[in-house]
């Protein structure tokens, strides 16, 4: 090889490695960045429109909520829950998957009357 090919060679691997570490500096940053405002999130359950319960998302714990129709039980793990198991007709709510402060739809249990919705907390 040329003594030109080499100096371009070294020149674009050197830019590709800058590249790779900025690309890693950026993907901690914005990890930090979402840890924080995820601690700053809280789940309401509202059971005919009254909070009956208020929990950290961010705490495991597992929740047991008396609706109109029967008992909700609600799985919180590691920023996430979910309806683990709920007495009512249609099972819609334990379908509904895991939920994050990032998911737009709330968990409703219309049979119920239990709704979980994530706010920011203190408002």
């Amino acid at each position: 090889m040329k003594k030109k090919e080499w100096i371009v060679l070294l020149v674009i691997g050197g830019i590709a490695l800058i590249g790779i570490l900025a690309l890693q500096i950026l993907g901690k940053m914005r990890a930090k960045q979402n840890q924080a405002l995820q601690s700053t999130y809280v789940v309401d359950v509202f059971v005919d429109d009254k909070v009956v319960e208020t929990f950290d998302p961010n705490e495991n714990a597992t929740y047991t909520i008396e609706g109109n129709y029967g008992l909700m039980e609600i799985e919180v793990k590691e920023g996430q829950w979910h309806v683990s198991h709920v007495e009512c007709p249609n099972h819609i709510c334990e379908k509904m998957g895991w939920k994050t402060v990032d998911d737009i739809e709330p968990i409703v249990c219309l049979p119920n009357g239990i709704q979980l919705l994530a706010r920011v907390n203190g408002n």
